[in-house]
């Protein structure tokens, strides 16, 4: 797979360059999905899909220029690489923005290797037994509205002009169940998902007893009087609030005043207990970001420590216009 990606992206960048390009990256992604979903006992849904595309960023005379092919034969790509180069002739002067990825970064993680040995008919064995266990532990089950199985493999690969590489890949399988209770005129449902590598990592029994749990509970619920509670967040819930103010992260937020934190790096925006961090590589983490979109390799990062903030997200053109380092976070 490796050597078909980098194939393409070599050929790309020739084209390009012979089109009149300074400098240019490319980045391939290519990916296979297949997803099962079960209603009334029966499989209501059974799909297999591909997906795969080319992109490539153009600098000639400091000027930026991007296109992208969903096609890799011939011609598509000689489309793109002339297409692109007149986009940067025709676009702003942006002095900021450069390939600054020069040597080493080689990044070849070792690969997730997908799961073989389960047959169709036990995927779809396990996908019609998420619902009928819903159904069959609580009485009070009107419908199981959401249940499913899939499974998802993917390759991405990044190449420049000064023929830095990267590649990592991807694969893992997910499910996810659904209960629909109803008891004395009132409504509650939950749904629970997981997500593994194989088939047997993936854990349906918290699938179904979490969405059976949590609909039960809140057939309960009541409104609360107006007071002070303590509330506990779960990872993801919290994850998510966190997530609304992420902005003040951005670089580019602060280079164009759209960030309201642009003039408090160093400062302090929270309480000295508050730390966080960007980990890439963290040991525990289902999975890993080894290089951004730019080739440049990840490393941990502390946003907010004790309190101050301490750094921005930065690509290499917000890292030129703070006259500072890319933190790895280009995305394309």
């Amino acid at each position: 797979m490796e050597t078909l990606l980098r194939a393409n992206c070599e050929k790309l960048i020739q084209m390009v360059k012979e089109a009149g390009a300074d400098e240019c990256d490319v980045i391939l992604s290519k990916g296979e999905s297949f997803s099962l979903s079960a209603q009334g006992g029966e499989i209501d849904k059974y799909k297999v899909s591909g997906a795969q595309v080319i992109g490539v960023r153009v600098i000639k005379d400091s000027k930026v220029g991007l296109s992208y092919s969903e096609n890799f034969d011939e011609d598509s790509l000689k489309v793109i690489s002339l297409a692109v180069v007149e986009n940067a002739k025709n676009s702003e002067v942006n002095e900021y923005e450069k390939i600054t990825v020069k040597e080493g970064h080689h990044l070849y993680p070792t690969p997730y290797i997908k799961d073989d040995s389960i047959s169709i008919q036990e995927k779809i064995d396990f996908c019609l037994g998420l619902e009928s266990e819903v159904r069959k532990r609580d009485k009070r089950v009107q419908s199981v509205p959401y249940n499913g199985f899939s499974e998802t493999s993917a390759a991405l690969f990044y190449l420049n002009s000064n023929n830095v590489s990267a590649y990592k890949t991807d694969y893992y399988q997910s499910c996810y169940t659904s209960a629909l209770l109803q008891d004395n005129g009132v409504s509650s449902s939950h749904h629970h998902g997981s997500l593994g590598r194989t088939l047997k990592s993936l854990d349906s029994e918290s699938c179904i007893n979490e969405s059976l749990k949590h609909a039960a509970f809140w057939l309960e619920a009541k409104p609360l009087s107006t007071g002070e509670y303590d509330i506990i967040f779960t990872p993801d819930a919290l994850s998510e609030i966190l997530s609304c103010f992420s902005n003040i992260y951005s670089a580019k937020g602060a280079m164009e005043k759209t960030n309201p934190f642009a003039d408090k790096l160093g400062k302090q925006v929270a309480g000295e207990s508050i730390t966080i961090k960007d980990i890439p590589l963290y040991p525990d983490a289902f999975s890993k970001s080894y290089f951004d979109s730019e080739g440049s390799t990840r490393q941990d990062l502390t946003l907010i420590e004790n309190g101050r903030l301490n750094s921005f997200y930065h690509n290499s053109a917000t890292a030129n216009f703070f006259k500072t380092k890319t933190t790895g976070h280009a995305s394309r």
